[in-house]
């Protein structure tokens, strides 16, 4: 600049190094190096190419070393890093490629807990469910006021950070209406929510524990808008997500009982296999919700994991080709006793038409005490029938249609009404 540009030394030079950076020191494995590269390489082979990298050798013992590493080298920060500068050096060509590959075989016990899990809660995830996760402590007064328990049905804690919550949940219902309460007051009314947790009681002085897989619904189906109509969620919609959670999992073939003796539900249904229950779900006691502060109606399920895991075929899920003939339906409605349940009509119609009957549906129920009596209810059912291997005759359907009809006369007393 004083040569070309005629600028004149005003000052001496000065370095502006507040901070100075030190080299980095990293203690390196000489078997490290070998087991990463896979190669022998001699440790004085390894000190030769640190050397020619300039990075400073500060003590050498028996298995490692201490390299320094020179500041120009910011993106060497641990062995790893070193190990991949000597492999460069040292070349990827010179790692000879082995004859023979071993590895260690891992397996798991089917059903895996930790897939089911992540497969039920990734299917009610995908219809529109928050996960959430309630607290696993709770207030025993709230538990027995709402469930009728005692101290001996509770697993008490002394909580000296909270002495309000001094029991272990014993039901998964409670919290997640908590949950409900707390969504409610903050204007969220329309909820989908669900829950993987356990529940914690006493039994005859033995502490039980159970893990449950809780849903919970309340409010309406969507949110309204100009192009789609809503509607209020209902028993039916807990009762499909509840099916499509068995069904996804293979769980198939079981008992469908009315709910009793539970006050936590107003109704309900109960779902056994091989002497298990494997789910409860119905509309929530209007007792219980009011004393969790829960201002609408609340639907709430509960699959029993255990018993799930104990029920799973290893086979999975099964799939079956659909049928290229054509299905054919047919409608059906008699007069029945009150008492008379739609799943009683199902297994029998099942049971009597096993091979071609695909689907029995109930579609209306008619209740007058002036036209078909005190008592007696009319159901209207919807049968659908199908051959995997051949199209289906009109005298075919009507076999099978009178069959059905003498079962109904003779298990459930049933008029046909024409």
């Amino acid at each position: 600049m004083v040569e070309y540009a005629g600028a004149i030394v005003s000052s001496e030079l000065v370095d502006v190094y507040p901070e100075k950076i030190q080299p980095r020191e990293i203690i390196l494995k000489y078997q490290k190096v070998r087991d990463y590269i896979g190669a022998n390489i001699s440790d004085d082979e390894i000190h030769n190419i640190l050397h020619a990298l300039n990075m400073g050798i500060k003590k050498i013992e028996q298995e490692s070393l201490k390299v320094s590493v020179p500041t120009n080298k910011v993106d060497v920060l641990r062995d790893v890093d070193l190990i991949e500068e000597i492999l460069r050096v040292y070349g990827f060509n010179n790692v000879g490629i082995p004859e023979q590959v071993t590895s260690n075989i891992t397996y798991s016990t089917y059903p895996n807990p930790q897939k089911l899990r992540n497969k039920i809660l990734d299917l009610l995830a995908s219809n529109g469910f928050y996960e959430m996760m309630g607290l696993s402590l709770i207030e025993s007064k709230l538990c027995k006021d709402a469930l009728g328990l005692s101290d001996d049905d509770l697993v008490l804690i002394n909580n000296t950070s909270n002495i309000s919550l001094d029991a272990m949940r014993p039901d998964m219902m409670i919290s997640g209406l908590k949950s409900v309460a707390h969504n409610l007051n903050r204007q969220m009314n329309n909820l989908k929510l669900c829950e993987f947790g356990k529940q914690y009681r006493k039994i005859g002085g033995e502490f039980e524990e159970k893990a449950i897989v809780s849903v919970l619904m309340s409010g309406m189906s969507g949110e309204e808008s100009w192009r789609a109509k809503v509607k209020e969620i209902d028993f039916f919609d807990l009762k499909g997500i509840m099916l499509k959670a068995l069904g996804s999992m293979g769980i198939q073939d079981f008992s469908v009982e009315e709910i009793t003796n539970d006050v936590r539900f107003a109704y309900g249904l109960e779902l056994t296999k091989s002497d298990k229950i494997i789910a409860k779900f119905g509309l929530v006691n209007t007792a219980v919700q009011q004393l969790m502060e829960v201002r609408q109606k609340v639907f709430y399920g509960e699959l029993f994991f255990d018993n799930l895991l104990t029920l799973i075929d290893k086979s999975g899920v099964q799939m079956t080709p659909i049928s290229k003939f054509p299905s054919v339906k047919r409608d059906l409605a008699f007069i029945v006793d009150d008492s008379v349940k739609f799943n009683e009509i199902e297994a029998a119609s099942k049971k009597t038409a096993k091979d071609l009957l695909k689907e029995v549906s109930m579609f209306d129920i008619y209740k007058n005490e002036e036209q078909i009596g005190k008592g007696k209810k009319s159901v209207a059912i919807r049968f659908t029938f199908e051959d995997v291997d051949k199209t289906l005759t009109d005298s075919q359907i009507e076999q099978v249609m009178n069959k059905l009809m003498k079962i109904y006369e003779t298990e459930f007393g049933a008029i046909l009404r024409t």
